[in-house]
Parts: C-alpha cells; sequence; structure tokens
C-alpha cells in the first residue's frame, strides 16, 4: 500500500475565479479593480468614454459682444444647443456655438439672475466656472445627444505572473500537525504572494511591451494617473491636509465628468482625515469589506458619500481622489495551477502562473492625485 499520494499530479485548474474572490476580500488597493473583460494581445488596448463635464472654468468672458462668448481651455464635450449657467448665478444660457477653446451663448432666461449679455449687467469679465444645466430636445427628434461617444484609445501592457512551489519526496511522505507539506497550502501560499504583487503593481507599475530585451510590464496607477494632462493637486510648502484641499480635488474630478467616491490614502492620512471630519464621520456598522474603508465622508463637490480607503504602501505626503469606474483588472491568460514535475525530481512540484494587466479608463478625468503633503506624523502632531 503506497505510504504517500500526490492528488493532483495530472490535475490542472483554472484558479481565475478563485483569485477574484480572494481580491474581493484583500485589504489592499487591489479589491478597486474587478474583472472587467478579457484581453486578446499583450497590448491591451480599450476606448475612452468621451465624457461630458458637468463644469468647465472659463478664464474671460467677452461681455462687449452679443451673443457672449466664454475663453475655456478645452471644450471638447459641450454641444450646440446645451443650457449651462455660471456658478453662483441662476441665469440660464444656450450654447449656440463652439470652437477648440470658445464657448458662445445666448441668455434663455435671467431667472432673477443676469438680465443681459451686455456689458450692463453681464457675467464677470474675471474667471468663472460654467455648469452643464440641460440639453433639450425637440419632438419627433431623429437623433439624441451623443453622450457616449469614444474620443480615443489607451491601452496597457500584459505582464506575466509566475509562482513555482515543490515538495520532496520525503515532506510528503511524512506525518506532520502543521501540514505545511500540503500542497493546498503552498497553493494558497502562492496565492496570496500573486494578489500582493498585483496590488503592488496595480500601484506603482510602469508600462512595458515585451521585447527581445525587455520584460512586459503593466502601468499602474501613478504611472497613468501622473500623465500630461492628468488632474492633479500640488501642494507647496507641505500643508497638512484640509477638507478645502481634498474638495478641491474632488471638484476637478467633477468638472472633468467623473464622479469621485474615493479617498485612497495611507494610514497615516487616514488617521489625519478621520480628525478632519470628526464631526460628520460616518463608520460602517456593518462592514463587508472587512475594514479597507474605514469611514464615509460626504462629498462636498457632489453631496455623494466618499469612502475613506486605506493603502498602507502609499507614500504619506500623497493622497488620491478618484472615481473608481476607471479601474478594471483583464486576464490574457487566465491563472492556471498544473504539474511542473520534471522526471527525475524526488518529490512534486506545481506552477501557478498566468498573463494580466490592468485598465484605467479615462484616467484623465477620474484620478487626481494630491501631493506635498505635510507629513501626518506633523499633521498629527
Amino acid at each position: 500500500m503506497a505510504i504517500n499520494s500526490y492528488d493532483f499530479t495530472s490535475l490542472k485548474r483554472d484558479l481565475t475565479d478563485v483569485l477574484s474572490t480572494l481580491i474581493a476580500d484583500a485589504p489592499g488597493f487591489i479589491r478597486l479593480f474587478p474583472v472587467t473583460g478579457q484581453a486578446t494581445q499583450p497590448k491591451h488596448e480599450w476606448l475612452e468614454n468621451h465624457l461630458k463635464p458637468k463644469r468647465i472654468s472659463y478664464s474671460a468672458y467677452d461681455a462687449t459682444t452679443t451673443p457672449g462668448t466664454f475663453t475655456v481651455t478645452d471644450s471638447s464635450g459641450w454641444t450646440v444647443g446645451d443650457y449651462v449657467k455660471i456658478l453662483g448665478n441662476p441665469a440660464i444660457f444656450k450654447i449656440t456655438s463652439t470652437t477648440s477653446t470658445t464657448i458662445v451663448v445666448s441668455l434663455v432666461a435671467s431667472n432673477g439672475g443676469y438680465s443681459a449679455l451686455s456689458s450692463t449687467g453681464a457675467p464677470s469679465t474675471s474667471a468663472g466656472s460654467l455648469c452643464f444645466v440641460a440639453h433639450p430636445m425637440s419632438e419627433a427628434s431623429s437623433s439624441g445627444l451623443d453622450a457616449f461617444c469614444q474620443s480615443s484609445v489607451a491601452w496597457n501592457a500584459t505582464q506575466i505572473i509566475r509562482r513555482d512551489f515543490n515538495l520532496s519526496g520525503t515532506s510528503i511522505a511524512s506525518s506532520t500537525h502543521g501540514n505545511e507539506n500540503s500542497i493546498v497550502l503552498q497553493e494558497a501560499e502562492a496565492l496570496r504572494q500573486i494578489i500582493n504583487e498585483l496590488n503592488d503593481t496595480a500601484l506603482f507599475g510602469v508600462r512595458s511591451l515585451r521585447t527581445s530585451s525587455a520584460l512586459g510590464t503593466a502601468g499602474g496607477l501613478y504611472y497613468f494617473g501622473t500623465q500630461n494632462g492628468c488632474l492633479s493637486s500640488a501642494q507647496a510648502n507641505t500643508p497638512a491636509l484640509s477638507t478645502a484641499i481634498i474638495n478641491g480635488a474632488a471638484q476637478k474630478i467633477v468638472e472633468a465628468g467623473g464622479i469621485p467616491s474615493i479617498i485612497l490614502c495611507g494610514i497615516g492620512q487616514a488617521r489625519v482625515i478621520s480628525r478632519l471630519y470628526s464631526t460628520s464621520l460616518q463608520v460602517q456598522q456593518y462592514d463587508k469589506v472587512r475594514g479597507s474603508y474605514v469611514s464615509q465622508i460626504v462629498n462636498e463637490a457632489t453631496g455623494g458619500l466618499m469612502q475613506v480607503f486605506v493603502e498602507p504602501k502609499l507614500d504619506d505626503t500623497d493622497v488620491w481622489v478618484i472615481d473608481p469606474s476607471a479601474f478594471g483588472l483583464v486576464w490574457l491568460r487566465n491563472l492556471i495551477s498544473s504539474d511542473a514535475t520534471s522526471g527525475n525530481m524526488d518529490g512534486q512540484c506545481r506552477k501557478l502562473i498566468g498573463e494580466a494587466t490592468f485598465e484605467f479608463k479615462n484616467a484623465k478625468q477620474k484620478l487626481c492625485r494630491i501631493s506635498g503633503l505635510q507629513a501626518s506624523s506633523s499633521a498629527l502632531a
């Protein structure tokens, strides 16, 4: 009778769903990445959504002409027929034409606000913000507002993930109380290591396509969130984190068309946030996420709730405000567990191997990095 056995010798198992379940309960950044699809090549591409901002900043207003003209950085997403208002005033305007850097409007109704577009009673010529109100449609219209057109293509590179583990013949034959000679236990430890690798790559990974001289690596939050044109809130003179700084970053995302609902920070800055919102902080009573969301606060830019998400590996002087709909985990090759024992090995070897990447859809509208903050130890002193 055999004194030992190895039940998985010829068994190949797909552990992708198992890993997804473990990620959903993992206390780290990676849990914000649901599986969103299947990659078809190492250069994984996706279509960016053409987000329609709910608010846009203007740098000047020409009060000498009728209709009036607002100067903006980029008018994409604002179309003829939109009804808009100026932040802080109830008057309604209709967009009559646009260029890449101007929005031309006519006054629809004063609503108790601005009564004219001429220099008398006109909007201020200084900087302000235009807010989207509606896009009325005519009866029996044949086409609607193009709200979901794709504006561009973005991509990330896939990264191969592999873990090997083996047990000697002596280990398999030995009887132990801790079961450390179990293939199942070794496989569980390998899965834990893979989750940690995915978590750190999602944070700090650098995008690189695989070549004969370079490994393929997936870009992460800092790669996609610090590109040219990304939203940012760089703080001078290292101020302590404040509600004004958090709401300012959230407002940038709202103005770009996103919905900020996550504050990503390290342990120290989470303590600072808890102190800032001590009178309005809502701690979840029934917490299915097991502690990573330490609290909920009201986002003053949208009126909705924002969850404070703690990532211990994040730099202490950085905080991110995020619309998490940007994130996705995509597999090119599912995570497979299979036998890797060589013919002469005294024991058994098994490997876990898969290939995946991350989506950061509309990163330039949904991520805002707050940098240059005072260290949490100083802010809490």
